[in-house]
């Protein structure tokens, strides 16, 4: 499956609850589980890059555990490259999931909209 950063992301509670849900098969669970892996290795790319240009671009204030910008020019450089970065497409390996296969699911409805992208009818 091709999709950007920011689909995933954008995602990230869904997948949580996803990863929560207990009414799926073992094998369709075990896939899933395998999907959910290859999206947490792209989570962790992301966020190692994101978190390099922001100690590029800002200094970690330990009192509120939050960057600060060093200049509104700094600021305005982080965001452009992060936008750049959100927007990158990448491959994650494997299949959609099979609506079918969450038909038990106790997903909400922005949940599924959330995950949209690794979705598939039958």
């Amino acid at each position: 499956m091709i999709v950007t950063v920011k689909k995933i992301i954008d995602s990230a509670q869904a997948l949580e609850e996803l990863s929560a849900e207990k009414n799926i098969k073992i094998k369709d669970a075990f896939r899933i589980a395998k999907l959910l892996n290859a999206i947490q290795t792209e989570m962790s790319s992301y966020n190692s890059a994101r978190i390099a240009a922001l100690e590029m671009y800002a200094v970690l204030d330990l009192k509120t555990n939050q960057y600060m910008f060093k200049s509104s020019e700094d600021e305005a450089e982080f965001k452009e490259q992060h936008e750049e970065l959100i927007k990158e497409t990448i491959e994650i390996a494997g299949d959609p999931i099979k609506l079918s296969v969450l038909s038990n699911a106790s997903l909400s409805v922005g949940a599924l909209t959330a995950l949209e992208w690794m979705l598939h009818e039958d």
